[in-house]
């Protein structure tokens, strides 16, 4: 029986051993408001807004994660009927491509967004903006936790899918503004148990939104890491894409499954476990399977910026991914 690796750099499973899923981790890159006792943490009400300029991204990366702490977040107005409080991130008065609808609630103290190459042009062109209906703001600092950002990824990051739980990541529709008709969509998942997962990709609730359905044989091809949609050959192009996205986000819903496949049921451990979206990419070639398996030491030798972009020839100084089969790593050259 054949063997199957996963090849390409996009679907590198990255280590969250530096991430904390609640609150900041890894290192420090840059430290641009922390509330104290001389300076309290500031209030963003009825979309409003503050501002950090560019030079605060000067030294950011992609891979680098914003991480925001919330506080006080209202969901009730006037303390009696409840209403949708969330956050958004922009510069220049735009969303910033790559960041996410988030819904605020009782259990949300923590916005992060993990920087892509064009989110990454935008905060050092514009600087950040901090919008949003009514919550405190009480650190905005720019972490760095290991995460590779894979190649051609319009977002990135740790999106929890739970058991029994269906999720669905909201990446708002600047993430488009640079689609040069790639064929492929790709989203990544980190460690599923299997490929009986149920991934779905649409704009809105109605039919029309729909743009592949895994339970639609030939519009999501699923794998165990990651799942492919050809978005060509579901009538999206780089000519139409401004039409296709008919709402302000690109919604891609996901379910772990059931091992009988009936409905998840609490009382009985009958459903797959839980799995992070790791990343959704645009390609021109899809993800595929070896035939064959390297072994990681006889594998050759490949190094990649840290915008995901291969590196031939003698390296500079500098930060660099090595990848040799499976194994990935960060390295420096002095």
């Amino acid at each position: 029986m054949k063997k199957f690796l996963l090849s390409t750099l996009a679907a590198i499973a990255v280590s969250t051993a530096a991430y904390a899923y609640d609150g900041a981790a890894g290192d420090l890159v840059k430290q641009i408001f922390k509330a104290d006792i001389e300076t309290p943490a500031f209030q963003i009400k009825d979309w409003n807004h503050v501002d950090y300029g560019a030079e605060y991204f000067a030294d950011a990366s992609v891979g680098n994660y914003i991480y925001i702490k919330i506080v006080n977040a209202k969901l009730k107005k006037d303390d009696k009927t409840e209403f949708f409080n969330s956050i958004e991130i922009k510069s220049s008065d735009q969303r910033l491509p790559g960041s996410l609808y988030c819904k605020l609630d009782a259990e949300t103290y923590h916005y992060r967004a993990y920087i892509t190459v064009d989110m990454l042009d935008k905060l050092q062109a514009g600087g950040l903006q901090i919008f949003g209906n009514d919550f405190y703001v009480e650190e905005v600092s720019i972490y760095n936790d290991g995460f590779v950002m894979p190649a051609g990824a319009i977002w990135g990051g740790f999106f929890w899918v739970g058991k029994g739980e269906w999720k669905t990541l909201e990446l708002f529709e600047q993430a488009f503004d640079t689609y040069a008709g790639q064929r492929y969509l790709e989203v990544k998942l980190q460690e599923p148990e299997n490929e009986l997962y149920t991934l779905n990709v649409r704009t809105t609730w109605n039919p029309d939104g729909i743009w592949a359905e895994s339970g639609v044989v030939g519009q999501v091809e699923r794998h165990t890491t990651f799942s492919t949609i050809d978005l060509h050959n579901q009538g999206i192009t780089a000519a139409n894409i401004t039409e296709k996205l008919n709402s302000d986000r690109l919604m891609i819903q996901s379910y772990p499954g059931t091992k009988d496949g009936a409905a998840y049921d609490p009382g009985k451990d009958n459903g797959y476990n839980g799995y992070n979206i790791t990343a959704v990419v645009l390609v021109n070639q899809a993800s595929g399977v070896e035939d064959l398996v390297v072994a990681d030491e006889d594998a050759p030798i490949e190094y990649f910026n840290i915008q995901g972009q291969r590196v031939n020839g003698d390296l500079t100084p500098g930060l660099y991914i090595r990848r040799q089969g499976n194994s990935v790593s960060k390295i420096m050259i002095k």
